[in-house]
């Protein structure tokens, strides 16, 4: 017969290796912010469309300012896309929920820049909140792929857990 103190290790053990808020705040808090600066920029498309009368999918061309609007929440569409799934990697792998979450952070914020200035039209600002969001995902991806090396080197070692130090 099982102890309940070995089942009760057990499912404490399943809920630290699960992926969800309360085992990683900061990362959830930097994925809740992304997401809601993602729904602020689409609340944004939807008052340039009232307020233009432009009925989806229209986009006219020659409307400068509607485009900026509309380029910045897809722009932020598509670079979220690849950050989740980054920022949720990146925190499984390196097991450091507070690095994870400063990225997402650096992600909103440079979101935060890139879209001030391209409404703006203040080009150096834009391109600097770009870079910097860009660099963060970059970042994101080299802990995802050092993680996985680790994994992929301790299997060829014969381990069976990565460590933080897999070359040594």
């Amino acid at each position: 017969m099982v102890s309940p103190n070995k089942i009760d290790r057990k499912v404490e053990k399943k809920s630290k290796n699960k992926m969800d808020a309360q085992n990683y705040p900061y990362t959830a808090l930097a994925s809740g912010l992304a997401l809601a600066e993602h729904f602020v920029m689409t609340v944004d498309v939807i008052k340039a469309r009232m307020a233009k009368k432009l009925t989806p999918p229209q986009v006219p061309e020659q409307d400068e300012d509607f485009q900026r609007v509309h380029r910045v929440h897809g722009n932020t569409t598509e670079n979220l896309v690849a950050l989740l799934p980054l920022l949720a990697l990146h925190t499984k792998v390196v097991k450091n929920d507070k690095l994870s979450g400063s990225l997402g952070l650096a992600w909103v914020v440079g979101r935060c820049v890139y879209r001030y200035g391209y409404l703006n039209k203040k080009e150096n600002v834009r391109v600097g909140g770009f870079v910097s969001s860009l660099t963060v995902q970059a970042v994101l991806l080299a802990g995802v792929l050092y993680g996985a090396s680790c994994l992929a080197w301790n299997k060829l070692q014969g381990k069976t857990a990565a460590c933080t130090n897999c070359r040594k």
